[in-house]
């Protein structure tokens, strides 16, 4: 492992603490400045080994139209990298440069130090280019509309956990027939042959991918289930009042959303 230097952001940043002015008796804001400096971590590429190629039609990641977008792995986190049109950003340029400024309405230095620093809280230099970490992808059941082709089911790539129904990017084959699974149910067979069509991502490492396969997602999502009922049947045996009823209904309901999520029939209970 090579070890290289942090590149160094220095920063200027303003904030404005409570001080007593010359002739005044009560404090007040005013505006102070001091510069603070951010390391930045710098690794080389052979640290941060490419892991994946993910389709980006949407430029989610920055890159141009139907190009595909690497991720890097580096100590337990994924990273992208950050984009102006075609070019990656280098460290030192017009768009990352070694000096920065940050403006705080903050009374305190601490916190317009945090402020100032988010935006390096994240990034990490890859001989020379800046990454950007990112949530691990997944491909994901999307649907529009109310079923029966009114609207439609599809398969896309989900950049940032807003989808329930999401598959691991190392099992395409299960999220497609997932997803077509699901479109049947809900009648929208019209967008079958969309969803067969999804892009697929190209997998280089598979070891760092932590979302669940199917198998496993719908292994726990049982046992979660059967301990959601059988917390809501020894309540259901006990003494019933309004608050255990309650607390039943809670139960079930969550349970059911569980069902739901993993689109999931019947099964015994034990």
């Amino acid at each position: 492992m090579e070890t290289m230097s942090d590149f160094t952001v220095t920063s200027t940043i303003t904030f404005r603490p409570h001080r007593i002015p010359p002739r005044c008796r009560k404090p007040r804001p005013v505006q102070e400045t001091f510069t603070h400096e951010f390391p930045v971590p710098c690794v080389s590429s052979a640290d941060a080994p490419m892991v994946a190629l993910v389709p980006d039609d949407r430029g989610y990641y920055g890159t141009m139209t139907r190009d595909e977008a690497p991720l890097r792995a580096h100590a337990g986190k994924l990273y992208v990298a950050e984009m102006r049109g075609r070019l990656p950003v280098m460290a030192g340029s017009g768009a990352f440069p070694s000096t920065d400024s940050h403006e705080s309405w903050s009374a305190w230095e601490y916190e317009a130090i945090e402020e100032a620093g988010k935006r390096f809280k994240d990034i990490l230099i890859v001989d020379g280019e800046v990454w950007k970490a990112t949530p691990e992808p997944a491909y994901a059941i999307v649907t529009m509309g109310l079923g029966g082709n009114h609207g439609g089911t599809y398969l896309e790539i989900d950049y940032a956990g807003r989808y329930s129904r999401r598959y691991t990017l190392t099992d395409y084959d299960a999220a497609v027939e997932a997803a077509v699974s699901f479109a049947i149910k809900r009648g929208d067979t019209n967008t079958i042959g969309v969803i067969r069509k999804t892009p697929k991502a190209t997998i280089l490492d598979p070891s760092v991918f932590k979302i669940p396969s199917e198998t496993d997602a719908l292994a726990a999502a049982r046992a979660e289930i059967r301990t959601l009922a059988a917390q809501a049947r020894d309540i259901l045996y006990g003494t019933l009042t309004r608050a255990s009823l309650t607390e039943a209904r809670d139960l079930a309901e969550k349970a059911a959303s569980v069902f739901w999520q993993h689109d999931l029939e019947e099964f015994d209970a034990e």
